[in-house]
């Protein structure tokens, strides 16, 4: 689930690059609205390419896959916040927006300029994980955990099944145990030991 703040972490890290921007409002879009399917997502994943849109889809996805041409024409995180606007003014059958205000916010954010907004928005979100209160407990995925850090960390289940030897997974382990500041604690069955840990 990508809310405002991780929007706004993702498009940090993606300014200047359309391809990734484009992605990251689509993933808000799927987010923040009803009447866009698996299937419609991938086809409007499919037209992202690094310079420019291709093979954009006709027929009744045609209004929102229009939102993302101008991402191409302005690669800068204001021009990201611009397209927020755009969308929330999307007529397409069977579309609502859930999270309306979420991207009229985010549009608001247009008024700034690039590289000021780009500074304080980075501000914001270190604050905001700064100060974010810490549960005694917390039960959590490893993405939604991703960029906090606990005292003590117990990965609950590291088998094969769940921990093969790939690039992805070796990537989702990293981020895993690198949540751990003291103590970490990972449950690793006898019979089906993921390759990632080995045997020791």
């Amino acid at each position: 689930m990508l809310d405002a703040y991780e929007f706004l972490e993702k498009a940090i890290e993606a300014d200047g690059n359309p391809r990734r921007a484009a992605k990251i409002l689509l993933d808000l879009v799927k987010e923040s609205s009803v009447g866009v399917s698996q299937a419609d997502y991938d086809r409007l994943s499919r037209m992202f390419e690094i310079g420019t849109l291709v093979n954009v889809p006709r027929g009744r996805l045609e209004p929102l896959a229009a939102v993302f041409r101008p991402i191409y024409d302005d690669v800068t995180l204001v021009g990201l916040f611009r397209e927020c606007r755009l969308v929330c003014g999307v007529g397409m059958q069977r579309f609502r927006l859930r999270k309306r205000v979420c991207l009229r916010l985010l549009a608001a954010l247009t008024k700034r300029d690039g590289e000021v907004a780009r500074d304080e928005l980075a501000a914001v979100i270190a604050a905001r994980k700064a100060v974010s209160a810490k549960p005694t407990r917390a039960a959590s995925t490893i993405h939604k955990a991703k960029g906090l850090e606990f005292d003590h960390v117990l990965v609950a289940y590291c088998g094969a099944s769940h921990f093969p030897d790939n690039d992805a997974q070796r990537r989702l382990l990293y981020v895993a145990i690198s949540h751990a500041a003291n103590r970490l604690v990972l449950h690793v069955p006898e019979n089906s030991p993921s390759p990632l840990i080995g045997n020791g």
